[in-house]
């Protein structure tokens, strides 16, 4: 929110919760863009803070908090909502509602666990989706079709505490009336903010159509901060509507913009909490030590600003490899390596501009009014590409001119390009600055230039003629091949384990007698010859040694789960040798192979675990 009059600004994240660490789906959404921004408005020195904070344990705090740190997220302040601060100022502000009379309320039905003796926040509901009814929704949203959910919704409810069924029981809360908010609503957001997001202004249009409905601002639990009103014992505050609240409240200016994101998902999958299904920030920052830049680089690029996006593997890889190290790093790689090489490592004085230079140089200076117009809008993104197109404008520069040609027959002429691109260089450490700070904090000493401006993005004499610059090195470094797959063998290994606890055996089907079992002659036969029927998708020949002295054919529907079925040959396999024969694509089918499908619906046909002789029976 921003006080247009003064200039102050604060800007302010969603906490994260308790069940876990951060992931790059909170640092797409959240984390990243904001910081960018705030780093933006520091450059710009203007009177910015920016507070974030969390609703967890002990253990996650520091974790969170120590990961946030580690990854370049400039926090003024980062706090919990256990501080005492907390608890005295949201105790405070609803004291105040609630003498004011600006709260109501109500008597409501809630679902209580009998065992754990409390009533169950909605992510402490699971059941079965009404929607798409999948198994292990949640009581606020499912998270196989994305539906919003309330845990009364749910189908054979359970609580996530005790494991048993809760029942419903009435209980008394204190309620925001937010229909009585709906006429100023509509005309602060819908008339008065139509330069947000379409996906927020959107969104925000389609619950004022629904009409507003009275939302609780207490809640039934063990933890949070007590309710400070009479008869109130065991309630806890839980507050999400902003806007009103302030409103009702009356002392504080209204949030200038919400440019909240859309969601990020990972390998084309939803990221998951509870099914491990995410890149987490803690474990990232050991596999890939000193890229928290990359990440950054890549999650502002894929940012979901206005609808859905996907980060791969494949994708992070790619754009470190052919963008940060081939275009950022490949630039100023050259220029002081060339620098180097021909005066030691020493700025090199600028003579006169010739039409190529004055052409690079009209087109980094607007490089900065671009910068600005995105980050003024929350379109991170778009600002990032701007500062890469720096780096474009220097290699095709560079390459253009060739000055480690031009050295040979006119060095004065090569101590111009070389000075250009070294102030291409400089403006690429300011311009990034909000992006990647830590490559730029390498930049900067590998120019030994301890300080700069924003306002000097643009500039063409940032390193005086004389200059003494530091070490070259790499800024970035190309990211092989082994080490994508790990990160993508880590991920299959979650959804294989996720499988596993996802998968039920079908139901038992109905008793038979033995007589009738009985009737069943299963064999053992060892495996001839497999091939794939010609013309046909699905069907795979058998020749098996049934123990008679005499082949047995058998077709079996199994030919999508072998890509190679002369694998099978050699296996001792199951059949059933009493049907009576089937003729299919023109063959002779003298029985059935006994099959396994798994949880993942593969296919295995069932085999023995020693050499049993062909045609001993199953029984």
């Amino acid at each position: 929110m921003e006080n247009k009059t003064y200039k102050r600004t604060t800007v302010t994240s969603a906490l994260p919760y308790a069940n876990g660490g951060v992931h790059i789906g909170h640092l797409a959404g959240v984390y990243v863009p904001a910081d960018i921004y705030v780093r933006y408005l520091r450059l710009k020195k203007r009177d910015v803070l920016f507070i974030g904070g969390q609703d967890v344990v002990d253990r996650y705090h520091k974790m969170i908090k120590d990961s946030f740190e580690e990854f370049g997220i400039s926090f003024d302040i980062y706090s919990r909502t256990t501080s005492e601060t907390h608890h005295k100022f949201a105790a405070e502000w609803f004291k105040k509602l609630y003498d004011e009379g600006k709260l109501t309320e109500e008597t409501t039905e809630q679902l209580y666990d009998e065992e754990a003796k409390q009533f169950l926040a909605d992510r402490y509901v699971t059941g079965e989706c009404p929607h798409c009814h999948a198994q292990g929704a949640y009581g606020d949203q499912c998270e196989k079709c994305g539906r919003d959910l309330s845990p009364t919704e749910l189908i054979n409810p359970k609580s996530t505490i005790s494991g048993s069924t809760p029942v419903l029981k009435k209980t008394k809360n204190w309620y925001l009336p937010l229909n009585e908010y709906q006429d100023w609503l509509k005309q602060w957001i819908l008339e008065e903010h139509k330069e947000w997001r379409p996906n927020v202004y959107g969104q925000c249009k389609s619950w004022l159509d629904m009409d507003l409905q009275p939302r609780a601002m207490t809640r039934d639990l063990d933890w949070g901060i007590p309710v400070p009103v009479k008869d109130a014992e065991g309630k806890v505050l839980h507050c999400i509507i902003f806007p009103v609240m302030m409103k009702a409240h009356g002392k504080y200016i209204m949030p200038d913009n919400v440019p909240a994101n859309e969601f990020l998902n990972l390998e084309n999958d939803k990221i998951s909490t509870s099914r491990n299904w995410a890149v987490w920030l803690h474990e990232y920052l050991v596999d890939m030590p000193g890229k928290q830049d990359v990440l950054r680089y890549v999650l502002t690029a894929n940012a979901p600003e206005t609808k859905d996006n996907n980060f791969t593997w494949k994708d992070f890889q790619d754009r470190n490899n052919n963008e940060l190290v081939a275009v950022y790093g490949n630039f100023v790689n050259r220029a002081l390596q060339l620098t180097k090489k021909y005066w030691n490592g020493v700025v090199p004085a600028c003579g006169e501009w010739l039409d190529v230079d004055r052409q690079a140089i009209e087109e980094f200076k607007n490089v900065k009014i671009k910068i600005e117009e995105n980050l003024e809008q929350f379109k991170f993104r778009d600002a990032q590409f701007e500062a890469m197109n720096l780096a474009r404008i220097g290699n095709r520069y560079i390459t253009e001119c060739e000055p480690w040609k031009v050295w040979k027959t006119d060095p004065k002429r090569c101590e111009t390009i070389l000075n250009i691109c070294l102030q291409l260089t400089a403006n690429l450490a300011i311009a990034f600055e909000p992006f990647l700070p830590f490559s730029s904090k390498k930049l900067r000493e590998m120019l030994n230039l301890s300080t700069f401006e924003w306002e000097q993005l643009g500039s063409t004499d940032l390193l005086e003629a004389g200059h003494q610059l530091g070490e070259p090195a790499l800024l970035f470094e190309k990211i092989e091949d082994e080490v994508i797959q790990k990160q993508l063998d880590k991920l299959e290994a979650t959804k294989k384990a996720n499988e596993a606890a996802a998968y039920k055996a079908a139901p038992i089907k109905d008793t038979v007698s033995f007589e009738e079992f009985e009737k069943l002659d299963i064999r053992v036969g060892l495996v001839k010859d497999c091939q794939k029927v010609k013309k046909s998708k699905k069907l795979l020949q058998f020749t098996i040694d049934d123990g008679s002295g005499t082949d047995r054919t058998i077709c079996s529907g199994i030919a999508a789960f072998y890509e190679n079925p002369e694998e099978l040959i050699g296996k001792r396999i199951l059949f059933v040798a009493n049907f009576a024969p089937r003729t299919m694509m023109g063959i002779e089918s003298q029985g059935m192979i006994l099959s396994a499908v798994d949880a993942d619906e593969s296919l295995s046909v069932v085999t023995t675990t020693k050499d049993v002789k062909p045609g001993s029976q199953v029984g």
